[in-house]
């Protein structure tokens, strides 16, 4: 995650890329009793196929700016709209990789807010 990629993304869509991902892992995660084909229709009315193409883009273009948005497009097509009983998240419709990505951002800024703890900690140590 960057500001460079939520710029982008907001550019692209009006939207903001924290609400998004916050929303889409809201409703996941209420939906974590229902079946496979109910929780996929229930996320896909709040992120569409278009609007995750523009997320996934924005993220993967902050790494790798020669993926074309049609090339990101054009895969989440190919896997289709349930998901595939393979440990691959190469294969995942894009709901898949949506959770993936929110928990992967969590991460990110989990890590970032215990590596300022720890500085904190140690400066404060050393007054």
């Amino acid at each position: 995650m960057t500001l460079g990629a939520m710029k982008q993304f907001k550019a692209a869509t009006g939207k903001d890329l924290w609400h998004t991902l916050v929303a889409f892992l809201d409703d996941w995660m209420k939906s974590a009793k229902e079946s496979d084909l109910t929780r996929c229709r229930g996320v896909y009315n709040t992120v569409d196929f278009a609007t995750a193409a523009e997320l996934i883009h924005a993220l993967v273009k902050a790494e790798n700016k020669s993926i074309p948005i049609a090339e990101i497009e054009d895969a989440m097509f190919r896997v289709g709209w349930l998901p595939i009983n393979l440990d691959d998240d190469g294969v995942s419709p894009y709901p898949l990789i949506l959770v993936s990505i929110a928990h992967q951002v969590n991460a990110q800024f989990s890590e970032g807010v215990d590596n300022e703890k720890k500085l904190h900690a140690a400066t404060k140590q050393q007054e």
